[in-house]
């Protein structure tokens, strides 16, 4: 039985997801063949590539990236193309609602071109909006997918009924069986995450100013933190009763996929994408750390809550070869922090927390969000205040979205008819969507600039060719400062 995996990715995200190559290498392991079909370096005729620029990291990248064939593709006929000549019998997307659109432009060419065809949809957006997603589709998964799809292409393999299978939803363009979810998976049981499907350039990445072969890892499931703006709140009511919902892989286990995965794909960088990496018990810390340096041995990023930050963790992590930390701010006013966001998070927490890091020379980035429910402009300016207070080194700056089954978009009431990529069209804050693109477009030069700059920089939020051109100098400028 041949599968193949859709990762309808946006032109140039890079990144080897941990579903598609988790569900490649459960499949492989038992002798079912697998193909891909990736869009990352599709680059469709709508993308307007002035968006791509003067995002957190931009003055970082240097030098730039070389890599990228910039030729116009027909992303529609390049995907018929991959179905004729693969034969699949089964099509399986993996997906997050940014990437829902894209998923069902492809959808509709299996159904112009093919004649049943099934196809699966997995991944976060049809486990938070199964009902949406099902009407398009034969059949979705919901929740974990690791068990339910070698089950699936056992059963289709053997032509036996597929309408009772846990995590799989069914439509038969009559009725829609819906399953429960299966229990939650050990980690530990789990094949070591199988890249060999995908382009090589998504593990290349520039950071101060290097190329590396840098792999994303990740390591636990689950959050314990009940943030207004993410689904892991949900997850954890929809996993109810099936097992542990917060879970880390042992430090052996994650040890030994690392090796065979540096070994490999010549991994000279690791960016642990855990939401909690620091989470974990001191005594594991100790044995990650050690066996980490020994068997390891390459610079590696995690990410880090204020409200677990431990100097002690911190110390070993960067013996072990830690760089780099990202922490969440969100925003500079705290009530937004605690009464919108959930987030209870005090100031001199998170200062408390850049205050070691910076101690320790780790280097630092900021997760930050504008255009969030009554925010303002002056807001939007604590948020940077906060970062220069903290010295961070760069910062992410991303629109809030109200996801479905979030707590943010139940109180806002909001349908979900705006892509995730233009989420500054929610006009949930009190800044218009201009005022708030610009906003986005120069919130680090605010950040690294004297404070003497601002008048200039506040010419850099329109969009004209002289404010266009302003913006591209600064950012030079500031290239120039950071890694020449």
């Amino acid at each position: 039985m041949k599968v193949l995996f859709v990762y309808p990715q946006h032109y140039l995200f890079r990144g080897i997801p941990l579903g598609i190559s988790l569900l490649s290498a459960i499949l492989k392991k038992h002798s079912y063949d697998v193909d891909l079909f990736d869009t990352t370096f599709m680059r469709p005729e709508e993308t307007n590539k002035s968006e791509l620029n003067f995002d957190g990291y931009q003055y970082l990248k240097a030098p730039p990236l070389d890599d990228v064939d910039d030729r116009i593709i027909n992303i529609k006929y390049e995907f018929r193309k991959k179905i004729q000549q693969y034969h699949p019998d089964l099509v399986a997307f993996s997906i997050t609602t940014d990437l829902w659109k894209n998923t069902k432009e492809l959808i509709d060419v299996i159904r112009h071109y093919t004649f049943g065809l099934p196809i699966l949809v997995g991944g976060v957006h049809p486990t938070i909006n199964p009902e949406e997603v099902i009407k398009h589709v034969d059949m979705i998964c919901v929740g974990e997918g690791e068990k339910p799809i070698l089950e699936l292409c056992r059963k289709m393999e053997n032509k036996d009924d597929i309408t009772n299978i846990k995590g799989i939803w069914y439509n038969n363009g009559k009725t829609i069986f819906r399953n429960d979810i299966g229990n939650l998976i050990d980690l530990d049981t789990l094949p070591c995450p199988d890249w060999s499907l995908f382009d090589k350039r998504h593990l290349r990445g520039a950071y101060k100013g290097k190329i590396y072969n840098r792999g994303h890892y990740l390591s636990m499931k689950g959050c314990p933190y009940k943030c207004s703006y993410c689904t892991n709140f949900y997850f954890k009511q929809l996993f109810k009763g099936k097992g542990k919902y917060v879970r880390w892989e042992s430090v052996d286990k994650t040890i030994s996929n690392l090796k065979r995965l540096k070994e490999q794909y010549q991994l000279d960088m690791v960016k642990f994408s855990d939401d909690l990496f620091i989470a974990r018990p001191l005594k594991e810390i100790e044995t990650f750390a050690q066996q980490y340096k020994e068997h390891i041995n390459i610079p590696f990023l995690i990410s880090i809550s204020p409200k677990m930050v431990d100097e002690r963790k911190l110390k070993l992590l960067k013996d072990a070869g830690c760089i780099h930390t990202s922490i969440g701010i969100e925003t500079g006013n705290y009530q937004i922090r605690k009464d919108i966001l959930k987030r209870n998070v005090t100031d001199d927490e998170i200062r408390k927390t850049y205050n070691i890091v910076n101690k320790l020379e780790i280097n630092t980035s900021s997760f930050n969000m504008i255009g969030l429910p009554t925010e303002t402009r002056e807001d939007i300016f604590k948020t940077i205040e906060m970062n220069r207070e903290c010295q961070v080194g760069t910062a992410n700056v991303y629109y809030i979205y109200p996801y479905p089954k979030t707590e943010i978009q139940e109180h806002c009431k909001i349908e979900q008819n705006i892509e995730a990529t233009e989420a500054y069209r929610f006009n949930m804050s009190e800044i218009s969507t201009r005022r708030l693109r610009g906003l986005k477009k120069t919130f680090i030069l605010y950040m690294k600039f004297p404070k003497t700059f601002y008048p200039l920089i506040r010419l850099c939020e329109f969009n004209n060719p002289i404010s266009n051109l302003i913006t591209k100098r600064l950012f030079e400028y500031m290239q120039r400062r950071v890694i020449g």
